[in-house]
C-alpha cells in the first residue's frame, strides 16, 4: 500500500498514531486519579482496618460498639 498510494499510507499513520497517543492519555489520565483517590482516602491502614468489624449489621453500630468498648 506505501509504494501504491502514499496518501493512503500517511492517512492510516496518522490515524494509528492518534489512537496511540490517545490509549497513552487515557492511561496516563487513570493513574493520576487513582493516585488523588489513594491521597484522598489517606490515614494509616490501621486506622482504616480499626473500623472494620466482623459482625453483620449496621456500620454505625459497629463503630459505636468499639468506642464503648475502648473507653
Amino acid at each position: 500500500l506505501g509504494d501504491r498510494d502514499p496518501l493512503a499510507t500517511a492517512g492510516l499513520l496518522a490515524e494509528s498514531l492518534s489512537v496511540t497517543a490517545r490509549h497513552q492519555l487515557l492511561a496516563i489520565v487513570h493513574a493520576h486519579a487513582r493516585k488523588q483517590r489513594k491521597a484522598a482516602a489517606g490515614g494509616d491502614i490501621s486506622d482504616q482496618l480499626r473500623g472494620l468489624s466482623l459482625r453483620e449489621g449496621d456500620s454505625s453500630q459497629d463503630s459505636q460498639d468499639s468506642q464503648d468498648s475502648s473507653q
